[in-house]
């Protein structure tokens, strides 16, 4: 009875496939947990964009997609930044994948590691398309005063599971 050799090599492409996937997967845990350290350390910079959302210098650390969300969602870095106290600020995202998101929590991070939550949303899935979150500034200080909220603070945008999505900073005037 004669082999074929084509089935052999047909199981050999499926095994390595899968390999592959799985090695991928891990490095994308990988890559995602070095993604959320980075999202947990101390504002330093920020994008400054105009009253419109136009992009005037950008600081490559802000509002990167996370490795788990890449190609499923897009953020439009916060605007206007810098902010007055006065003024309105927002940020947008568009989910450009089907069941993509699980929730949405936008939150402030403080340097001590505590979190005070700005945003929910429970859809879950999150429908395809835009979503524009208006953002009181004063409510980025701890004590919602004008004293407290002036400063550089970290933004966390999250799934209702808590996996961080993107991260900006935002300076209040």
């Amino acid at each position: 009875m004669k082999r074929n050799p084509f089935g052999w090599h047909l199981l050999n492409i499926i095994l390595w496939f899968n390999l592959m996937l799985l090695y991928t997967g891990c490095q994308n845990s990988g890559d995602q947990q070095l993604f959320e350290s980075e999202a947990l350390r101390t504002a330093q910079n920020f994008t400054e964009t105009a009253q419109n959302g136009e992009i005037v210098s950008e600081d490559s650390d802000d509002w990167r997609i996370a490795p788990f969300f890449g190609g499923l969602v897009e953020v439009r870095p916060a605007y206007p930044n810098p902010v007055q106290t006065t003024d309105q600020l927002f940020v947008e995202i568009r989910v450009t994948g089907i069941d993509a998101v699980y929730g949405l929590d936008l939150m402030v991070y403080y340097p001590d590691g505590s979190v005070k939550v700005l945003y929910e949303d429970f859809q879950s899935p999150l429908p395809t398309g835009l979503s524009v979150i208006p953002l009181n500034p004063l409510l980025l200080g701890r004590f919602n005063t004008v004293e407290s909220a002036r400063g550089l603070h970290r933004i966390l945008l999250t799934d209702a599971s808590g996996t961080i999505i993107t991260y900006g900073d935002v300076q209040v005037l």
